[in-house]
């Protein structure tokens, strides 16, 4: 396929999340789901669905106004200019300061830099055709590229809330909040502003949800018009 999309809009995400592989299609109005309008200057997040969390619960005022992206900095590094992985990370710093944000990456309280399941699953290379990485390059990564980290609150065994799918949101300068971990929100305007074409990197959330949604069916939810 040409890499020619200039939206999510003009994709078939049936040809990257096929319903033979259990994936439902949901579209809903920018209005369904909670959001606001991001901040120039923060730092970008991960698709975590635990952004917001705090030891008394999850509080919206606590998720950043920033696009999120699977890994955050981990995940769009790959995609990145350079032959190393040193080279890649400063070009993915670079561009995500180009178009208004921060370079960010996220453990938790618990398990320190464990606590991201993306770049731990990079880190195994369950990612085809992205280069994997050890802990210590990431650590070293961080330091050499100034990237922010995130601690993350994980909520225990009781939490209330199940994961209803992923959310795809192209309004460019929105984000979607995960709404106490319902949903896994992506930013998908914010790979076509750092110029990663959305054939490119749709296979990538394909396989994030293959890993993070379980059970028969995922469901893929659209922020449309």
């Amino acid at each position: 396929m040409a890499m020619v999309a200039e939206r999510l809009a003009d994709i078939n995400l049936a040809e990257y999340f096929p319903k033979k592989l259990g994936w439902i299609e949901v579209r809903r109005p920018l209005s369904y789901f909670s959001h606001g309008l991001t901040i120039p200057g923060t730092p970008i997040k991960c698709m975590d669905r635990d952004f917001g969390m705090t030891p008394q619960g999850y509080d919206p005022r606590e998720v950043p106004a920033s696009p999120a992206w699977p890994g955050a900095s981990d995940g769009i590094n790959p995609y990145m200019a350079g032959e190393t992985l040193e080279e890649r990370a400063i070009d993915g710093a670079k561009r995500i300061r180009k178009v208004g944000y921060l370079a960010a990456s996220h453990g938790d309280y618990l398990v320190g830099d464990d606590g991201c399941a993306f770049r731990n699953a990079l880190m195994k290379g369950q990612f085809p055709g992205l280069p994997s990485m050890t802990m210590a390059e990431y650590q070293a990564l961080m330091t050499k590229t100034n990237t922010h980290k995130a601690r993350l609150h994980r909520p225990g065994k009781d939490r209330e809330v199940e994961p209803e799918g992923f959310v795809l949101n192209d309004h460019i300068g929105v984000y979607i909040l995960p709404d106490g971990g319902r949903y896994y929100p992506i930013e998908t305007w914010l790979g076509r502003e750092i110029k990663i074409p959305y054939e490119v990197f749709l296979p990538m959330i394909a396989k994030a949800g293959e890993l993070l949604l379980h059970g028969a069916s995922k469901r893929l939810f659209i922020a449309t018009d």
